[in-house]
């Protein structure tokens, strides 16, 4: 009965240091199943040989020339779809993790994990599985879960303010006195006052500034 060959995993290497893309290519090179297709020491030269090559896996570091990592990462929904990609970074922040995993990573690993732990992350991505050390998962997804939460609690709070309240916040947050909105919106500061309370009621709330502050926490304005 004739065995099937496996086709090795395609992978592009993007680090711009050239040691350590070698460092990569050498553990790849005793690993049957992955094949190093190609290598860029920028931002934009990466994007360029995704397009042309269309690897299986991605082994990308955040800090780049020309286009940094994350730039990369927004572009390869284009460039190159079926990819995934394995961070492999510097980097050791949480933030930056989270990051990644938002913008869709499929693994992250400091450069300082061992070749083989390098190596058995490339094939768990490649094969269609995640590949994150459990603390930075665990963190990252405990901080994607917070976000919906309070993405939610916001959605909440904006669907409780009458129109004319949210308008009167965005004013409040843009730094305008009461005068100032009633002039703008051409009603009486007394009617201001009323609508100004009323967001006050709903956003468990006492002065402006808690008001603004509170509204940039849910998202509802933007800070400035």
């Amino acid at each position: 009965m004739a065995v099937l060959a496996v086709r090795p995993l395609s992978v592009v290497i993007v680090d711009d240091h050239p040691m350590i893309r070698d460092v990569v290519k050498f553990a790849c090179a005793d690993a049957p199943d992955l094949r190093v297709d190609g290598e860029a020491g920028d931002g934009e030269e990466a994007i360029a040989v995704c397009r042309r090559i269309q690897p299986d896996v991605l082994v990308l570091d955040l800090v780049l020339p020309r286009a940094d990592g994350f730039e990369v990462l927004r572009r390869m929904g284009q460039a190159s779809p079926r990819t995934r990609t394995l961070v492999l970074t510097g980097t050791e922040d949480e933030r930056a993790a989270f990051d990644a995993l938002r913008a869709g990573v499929a693994g992250y690993l400091s450069k300082t994990a061992s070749l083989s732990s390098i190596v058995e992350a490339i094939r768990t991505v490649g094969r269609g599985n995640n590949a994150f050390p459990p603390g930075v998962e665990r963190a990252a997804t405990t901080r994607l879960a917070d976000l919906a939460a309070q993405a939610r609690r916001g959605a909440h709070a904006w669907a409780r303010l009458t129109p004319r309240e949210r308008e009167v916040l965005n004013l409040i947050a843009s730094g305008m006195t009461s005068r100032k909105i009633a002039s703008t919106l051409g009603i009486s500061e007394r009617t201001v006052e009323s609508y100004v309370s009323g967001v006050f009621d709903k956003l468990g709330v006492r002065t402006r500034v808690q008001a603004v502050r509170e509204a940039v926490r849910l998202g509802l304005v933007e800070e400035t």
